[in-house]
């Protein structure tokens, strides 16, 4: 059931700082963030719903990653997620999902390292996100665009992705959909491995 809404930012809100409205809010609550640039990396730990209002920045600290997700069933939507760190080996991600049955649409990714990582994460929504990684770096050095390891069961669509390493990296998951999305300006398109019973249809890979 929806809970309360906690707003953050503006002179007349009772919270500045994001992570101090995920600290109070209760399970099942809507954050809404209005317009302006917010730094530091945040937490999910509890089910939650994080909305931006007017497209507010999220700005990590530069190292890990910008939004680590706990908890089950939470959504973010309306953020533009920059500067996250640079470890591939620690995921270092825009958004990183370790829980399941969250919906992750209409955010704007970008100077990250890998996109949005599911890391045994499973029947998530993914829509309408736009990725662009770090051209600066040789291919072999970036994240993937979406990257899903030990994550069955997700929906992927009309995402948008580019100057990733691959656009869309699959292990051992299986039985996914992904639908509509647009790769480009990367090494694979595609990286599927060790992954049965999926579905693509629709999508572009180009350059």
């Amino acid at each position: 059931a929806r809970g309360g809404t906690l707003t953050v930012g503006g002179a007349d809100a009772p919270f500045q700082s994001i992570q101090q409205a995920i600290n109070a809010a209760s399970e099942g609550d809507l954050i809404q963030v209005r317009t302006g640039t917010y730094t530091g990396n945040l937490i999910l730990s509890k089910q939650i719903t994080v909305e931006g209002i007017g497209r507010p920045v999220l700005r990590g600290e530069g190292t890990g990653s910008v939004i680590t997700i706990l908890a089950d069933g939470c959504v973010v939507r309306g953020f533009i997620v920059e500067h996250c760190g640079g470890d591939l080996t620690r995921e270092d991600s825009g958004i990183l999902l370790k829980s399941s049955n969250n919906l992750i649409e209409d955010n704007e990714l970008r100077d990250i390292l890998f996109g949005i990582y599911l890391y045994s994460s499973r029947s998530n929504t993914l829509r309408r996100n736009q990725i662009r990684g770090r051209p600066e770096l040789q291919e072999g050095g970036r994240g993937a665009g979406l990257h899903l390891w030990n994550s069955p069961d997700n929906i992927i669509e009309d995402n948008v992705i580019s100057e990733a390493r691959d656009g869309i990296y699959i292990q051992s998951c299986n039985g996914n959909q992904i639908r509509r999305n647009r790769v480009t300006n990367l090494r694979y398109g595609l990286h599927y491995m060790f992954s049965d019973l999926n579905v693509f249809e629709d999508n572009v890979f180009s350059n």
